[in-house]
């Protein structure tokens, strides 16, 4: 059982061994993390280009610096993780990544903020949005494993993204803020229910099944047979044979329901 004196961001109630593995998989994946914060990185210095006002160079600026802090948090996690046994240690370095992530996504909704609220050409707005958009899939598909922190940073981009939806005057913006939010929490709670559900029958922590990222993967491509499944992006011979069959029945259930409704 979880340490009474731990301060966890990641889920109450966990075996110290899932917790401090839940931790471990926040840092999993150093590389995809500085691909894609560089790509926002570039795209926020050319909105700022493009549009010559000092509050989008202080965001590409403030987003150049965090990804190179959260560059270098990586780096000292991989040496430290050799030793890595107690919660109390997980807790530190779960809410490290943590503050950096949350302040990282803030700066994204800002930039997305300022792109709307400023009235910023198309192209800035397009620039800003969709980037910020993507990093809120990304942030749902790292960070499966913690609901809080999930929420935490779809929170800290997605208040201010759609603050600027509504506040740019525009009745189309308006309603892609109205859109745009029951899709993050809805896409959010059908991976969660798979997952879960699978990981009750085998008696085993839902992270466990597919990571993060398959499930989002998964969601788009919707296989609807196991030869489609194979082709989904961390779904190896072994998972697929054994626990992909749910998936692709539970995928073909929603498609069949999706075009009764729409029949």
């Amino acid at each position: 059982m979880p340490s009474r004196s731990s301060h966890r961001v990641i889920d109450q109630g966990l075996r110290d061994e899932v917790y401090i593995s839940l931790v471990r998989s926040l840092y999993a994946d150093p590389r995809t993390l500085v691909v894609g914060s560089s790509g926002s990185v570039l795209a926020a210095f050319v909105t700022a280009a493009m549009t010559g006002h000092v509050a989008f160079y202080g965001c590409a600026l403030a987003m150049l610096a965090l990804t190179l802090v959260r560059a270098v948090d990586a780096v000292q996690f991989k040496a430290a993780s050799r030793t890595l046994r107690r919660p109390s240690q997980a807790a530190r370095w779960e809410l490290r990544y943590t503050a950096l992530s949350s302040v990282y996504v803030f700066v994204l909704g800002l930039w997305s903020f300022l792109a709307f609220a400023l009235q910023a050409s198309p192209p800035v707005q397009l620039l800003a949005f969709s980037m910020t958009l993507a990093n809120m899939i990304g942030v749902a598909g790292r960070n499966y494993g913690s609901r809080m922190l999930v929420m935490t940073q779809l929170s800290c981009a997605g208040v201010p993204l759609l603050a600027g939806l509504t506040l740019a005057g525009n009745s189309h913006y308006a309603v892609v803020a109205c859109v745009l939010a029951p899709f993050l929490v809805s896409f959010k709670t059908i991976a969660d229910k798979l997952r879960a559900t699978l990981a009750r029958q085998e008696g085993v922590a839902a992270y466990m099944i597919f990571p993060d990222r398959t499930l989002i993967e998964m969601a788009r491509a919707k296989p609807v047979d196991l030869w489609a499944l194979r082709s989904v992006h961390g779904v190896g011979e072994r998972k697929r044979d054994a626990y992909g069959q749910p998936f692709v029945e539970a995928v073909a259930e929603f498609l069949a329901d999706a075009a009764k409704r729409a029949g």
